[in-house]
């Protein structure tokens, strides 16, 4: 949770400190640029950063948690590898997510990205959830 806070915190001194100009030689002051947080192109940028960047560390630290934890009970022999498969099962994550990303972009263009990134995120919470329940009914 507290890096959730650190991410708000981050988002919001970006906001601030936004430059100050605009497309006129007058400086832009905070007052001009107050309308610019009801954009929905920024609002949709900063929940994008703060639950991207939050949620990483809010859902991905109980998860490997959970992971290590099943390891050590049922297969106290194999830390080693329940350490390795982790970070493994991970940086494949991010390899699958940017090659169907750029199949995105490259095939229905850049208007779909929103949605298809939705759709993964809506199947890891559901995947997330079924493991959770999963462990609970062995535990």
């Amino acid at each position: 949770m507290h890096r959730l806070a650190v991410s708000i915190a981050v988002c919001s001194a970006l906001v601030a400190m936004l430059p100050r100009t605009g497309e006129t030689v007058e400086a832009a002051t905070v007052r001009d640029q107050i309308g610019l947080l009801g954009e929905p192109q920024l609002l949709v940028g900063m929940a994008i950063f703060i639950f991207g960047v939050g949620g990483v560390y809010v859902l991905s630290v109980p998860c490997i948690s959970m992971f290590m934890r099943v390891a050590r009970q049922r297969h106290p022999k194999a830390m080693m590898l329940a350490s390795s498969v982790e970070p493994t099962a991970f940086n494949i994550g991010i390899s699958f997510g940017t090659a169907v990303g750029s199949a995105v972009v490259a095939g229905p263009g850049m208007a779909s990205a929103g949605v298809v990134g939705a759709v993964f995120s809506l199947v890891a919470c559901v995947l997330t959830l079924l493991t959770m329940r999963i462990d609970r009914r062995r535990g």
